[in-house]
């Protein structure tokens, strides 16, 4: 056969387990792409409606490899990805068909035993290790034990390397972060808890700052066109009276405020709603041509009274011209709970009908939802208000399907606000359909957003609010901050992958006045000899100030329950990662350490700095010294191998034998019963391992059903 190329002088019975050789490293490659596109694919959650799910089950959105309470999501990416794989399966079935059409041959041409045709067609469908079994009782060759097939060569197999997904962009679900809920907590104090991992802050915040007679800079919405970004938002103008501004970028982090435009939009005549200022404008393109440019604003009128008004404009610049003759399109009704305090909030469009979240900001604040399909009609939603409680300002976004929607919530009025996250499959988040997701962001502990957040505004390209082409596929929220002396600023949250952004995973443990005179752990049994051979764990860690001394071990692994000291009294064996506050000198101090069979060896560092987010790898390495060798790359931007700058690396050479281990630690104490205390968090805690996936062949369980 021209595809397949024997050795000189091959037996039959040589070609043919040369062919089945080649078959099987066929195989090998094939698998190898199959689950390098599966783990790809974006992953959500599914939804808990049983009817629903159902749906999803039987539109092939859950195969049995997907973890629990997750679905494949019906995103662009993902059908991107679709596409390709399927130019791929569609070559690479042809590559097999002629592998399987020459093991045919050669088996139709094999008559030893006196095996019939239809015997050695049988044959052919059974596995490859009951092949095997009649292959060593049929062929009886005492001087050829067994044949070595591997000196057959095929061009096909070369072609089968060259169909690869390399282009398809970076993983999306590979090696997924704990889910630290299903993880032993032993905390007697309750010095530990486990919530949702919140959104990381962009390193660059804030990115939108008030400059000369400006104040109080509030983003309330984003919008790409082309290759620009468009930014909206509020501020103090001169005189004090609050206007709208635009700011453009080409990166949607480095912003430029419209200086020959801004302000696009102020205040109206008077006697109109809008007569003593303008805030909170939420703009976007829609179509093209006349008025394609459509914002929502609230208006405020001298008496105090806040309505919703409604403006158009060829361009994002402006001119903006208001409509419904300058009067409010939403207003509060009287003695209804919204009266005279109609804010708006988020918007998006759900077939012919617009969807506007407002918020009622006077003394206890509250969230109602208004429908319209001409923006200047509104019907209040019946079961209004929808959120109460101090809950405000609220931007929904739908993603693979379902409905997500960010709300403020204040924890102590009317400041100190967390963005709450809530899904649901209808995009009205009545009480009693909605799941509470859980906190995607708190105020931060010192700098420009530490006394309030407000604003939240996840990025989309359109209205639809479906999609994620404008940031990467990434999940980006901008959002406005406060210190203590009243600065309001803008800045950006940023999230790499969106699925586990939304997933509300488990995926951070906080420590709190965690003392070095208690036993306290979380950890996971993964089974014996889980953890052996090279490893890179992940984590983000961070690490506040608490007693001079104080220290919490952030990773290890260990084949006993035990805090680490105990581990060592014990001449048990461990790795481990802590973080220590070092006699009160203000650094942060990291040591690796190994435990063997009692005796320590560590590797330290003293680049630490309290209130800070460090990017940690640990990484062993056997090949590196007789036993191996375990490092920690330690970085403030990214991960070392993600192009992350080393801030320090610490290493220590591995005694004695090469070890494995059973159970993971996401934190632990080192109880040597001094009254010490530490706290931080670790988030997320990533091992790097793919969750089990069933079934043998990667294209059966995610296509419905194999060719093999």
């Amino acid at each position: 056969m021209k595809d397949i190329v024997y050795p000189t002088n091959a037996t039959m019975r040589e070609k043919h387990f040369a062919c089945r050789d080649l078959i099987e490293r066929y195989l090998l490659i094939h698998n190898n792409v199959a689950e390098g596109f599966r783990n790809r694919l974006v992953l959500e959650p599914a939804p808990e409606n049983p009817q629903e799910y159902k749906k999803k089950q039987e539109g092939g959105f859950i195969p049995e490899w997907v973890p629990e309470g997750l679905m494949v999501s019906d995103s662009p990416e993902n059908n991107t990805l679709k596409a390709k794989f399927w130019t791929y399966y569609r070559e690479s079935k042809a590559i097999l068909k002629k592998l399987l059409a020459e093991r045919n041959r050669l088996m139709e041409n094999i008559r030893w035993a006196n095996y019939t045709l239809e015997q050695w067609r049988a044959v052919s469908k059974l596995s490859i290790e009951e092949q095997d079994a009649i292959y060593h009782k049929l062929f009886v060759d005492k001087e050829i034990e067994e044949v070595k097939p591997t000196e057959a060569t095929s061009h096909l197999l070369y072609e089968l390397e060259s169909l690869n997904l390399d282009d398809m962009g970076e993983s999306k679900v590979a090696d997924p972060p704990e889910n630290l809920a299903t993880y032993t907590e032993f905390d007697l104090n309750d010095h530990i808890n486990r919530d949702m991992s919140e959104w990381l802050p962009y390193s660059g915040n804030p990115i939108l700052v008030p400059v000369g007679a400006e104040d109080r800079i509030f983003i309330t919405g984003v919008e790409k066109d082309g290759a620009i970004y468009n930014f909206f938002y509020t501020y103090v103008g001169a005189g004090g009276t609050r206007v709208i501004g635009r700011a453009t970028s080409n990166d949607g982090r480095t912003l430029t405020k419209d200086g020959v435009n801004n302000p696009i939009l102020e205040k109206g005549p008077p006697g109109k709603f809008d007569d003593n200022g303008i805030t909170a404008a939420t703009a976007w393109k829609e179509g093209t041509g006349a008025g394609c440019w459509r914002m929502l604003f609230t208006g405020i009128n001298t008496l105090g009274a806040v309505a919703i008004g409604y403006a158009t404009a060829d361009n994002p610049e402006g001119p903006w011209t208001k409509q419904n003759s300058g009067n409010a399109v939403i207003e509060g009704g009287i003695a209804e709970w919204d009266e005279d305090d109609v804010e708006t909030a988020g918007i998006m469009k759900v077939g012919s009908t617009y969807y506007c979240w407002y918020s009622k900001i006077s003394v206890v604040r509250k969230t109602g939802l208004a429908t319209s399909t001409d923006l200047i009609n509104w019907t209040k939603d019946v079961n209004n208000p929808i959120f109460d409680s101090e809950r405000f300002i609220a931007n929904p976004f739908k993603y693979g399907g379902t409905y997500y929607l960010l709300i403020p919530h204040a924890t102590n009025p009317p400041y100190y606000a967390e963005f709450e996250l809530y899904r649901d499959s209808s995009p009205t988040f009545h009480v009693g359909d909605r799941t509470f997701v859980g906190i995607a962001r708190t105020y931060a502990s010192a700098g420009w957003d530490s006394y309030d957040i407000d604003a939240p505004y996840p990025l989309t390209d359109d209205i639809e609010r479906d999609s994620y082409g404008a940031s990467g596929n990434e999940m980006w929220c901008y959002y406005s901050g406060r210190t203590l002396a009243g600065d309001w600023s803008g800045g950006l949250l940023i999230e790499s992958n969106i699925g586990n952004a939304l997933s509300g995973r488990v995926q951070r443990v906080n420590f709190t006045d965690l003392g070095r005179d208690e036993d306290a752990w979380l950890y996971y049994d993964k089974g014996l000899g889980h953890f052996n051979g090279n490893f890179l764990h992940r984590e983000k860690c961070y690490a506040i100030h608490v007693d001079s001394s104080g220290l919490a071990v952030v990773w290890m692994l260990a084949n006993t329950v035990d805090d680490l000291k105990g581990i060592i009294d014990a001449s048990e064996d461990s790795l481990s990662l802590s973080l220590a506050d070092r006699f009160g000198l203000g650094y942060l101090r990291f040591e690796l350490t190994e435990c063997d069979g009692g005796a320590t060896f560590s590797d330290l560092t003293n680049c630490g700095d309290f209130d800070t987010t460090y990017f940690v790898e640990i990484e062993r390495d056997e090949s590196v010294g007789l036993h191996g060798t375990l490092y920690a790359y330690i970085c403030k931007d990214d991960y070392y191998h993600d192009g992350g700058t080393l801030e320090a690396t610490i290493s220590t050479v591995l005694h004695t034998n090469k070890k494995d281990f059973r159970d993971i630690y996401a934190v632990n104490t080192y109880n040597d019963s001094v009254a010490l205390a530490i706290s931080g968090w670790v988030d997320p805690f990533d091992l790097g391992e793919t969750p089990a996936r069933a079934g043998k062949n990667p294209f059966a369980d995610l296509l419905g059903g194999g060719f093999i």
